[in-house]
């Protein structure tokens, strides 16, 4: 899937078809709130998957889904991605095929 919104253009793309396994809800929770501190408090986690962001690379990460915001996180050799995007600023979301690396 691919999102995008009014305002950046930019887009996140889901690297793999089926969503993960979500091993133990509570610390995926306590790992949202911690990364994205700037949400607020009463926001719940929904789910979370192994996405990547196409930027001027692909940066591999994790997306995570809440009731109000797209939220993306990735920490690669220490260099860290955030990104949030609220849903109500979404213009679409359209499958895409999946980089092959």
């Amino acid at each position: 899937a691919v999102v995008s919104t009014q305002s950046t253009g930019k887009k996140i793309k889901r690297a793999m078809k089926h969503m993960l396994p979500n091993t133990n809800p509570k610390s995926r929770e306590h790992d949202f709130h911690k990364l994205f501190k700037s949400l607020p408090e009463g926001e719940t986690l929904i789910q979370d998957f192994s996405c990547a962001l196409l930027r001027d690379i692909l940066v591999q990460g994790r997306l995570y889904v809440s009731q109000n915001w797209f939220c993306f996180y990735a920490n690669i050799l220490g260099w860290e991605t955030l990104l949030t995007i609220e849903v109500r600023k979404i213009t679409a979301i359209k499958k895409e095929k999946t980089a092959l690396v």
